[in-house]
């Protein structure tokens, strides 16, 4: 399965996905947010980030995200229906082309160009969190182009209080 895109394979898995283009790299073990006591704590996170975006009406937690919302917002993101959407925030100044998703899981972005991403926990946890620009570079160099029209100190705000919240915890 694709790291980034989660195409299946058919055999062994090929240098680039067929799908996206991504280089295949082996599955490492990946931290995933699965007791009851890890899920609160990330709720906990995800609430005190959801007050900073609460009032520009671009930021749902759950279990208060509608399911309309929720279908737009999987589809958007290439969020599976296997995963639980805990926070979702938009960045851009239209619909949905800059934003985050964190689940159990990990973090989905859509960047300004339209392409979206999964960060695992694991990987984002890993490195730091840099921005040049309007590109935010997070751990292992892994790139979210942010658009100029969207707000990348917002952005780099969200991750960097994440991942020092996450830390904590």
């Amino acid at each position: 399965m694709c790291n980034y895109c989660h195409t299946p394979f058919d055999g062994p898995p090929p240098p680039a996905c067929p799908q996206c283009g991504a280089p295949y790299r082996p599955q490492q073990k990946v931290l995933k947010i699965e007791s009851p006591a890890g899920q609160a704590a990330l709720f906990g996170i995800c609430e005190e980030l959801h007050g900073a975006f609460k009032g520009q009406n671009r930021a749902w937690l759950s279990p208060n995200i509608p399911l309309t919302k929720v279908a737009k917002l999987a589809f958007f993101f290439g969020l599976p229906i296997e995963e639980k959407m805990i926070l979702a925030i938009d960045l851009s100044p239209s619909n949905l082309d800059v934003g985050f998703i964190v689940t159990c899981e990990g973090l989905y972005f859509r960047n300004g160009n339209g392409k979206r991403a999964h960060l695992n926990w694991s990987t984002f946890l890993r490195g730091p969190i840099v921005l040049r620009g309007s590109t935010l570079t997070l751990a292992e160099g892994i790139m979210v182009n942010l658009a100029p029209t969207s707000n990348p100190e917002y952005a780099m705000g969200f991750f960097s209080e994440l991942q020092k919240l996450f830390r904590a915890k």
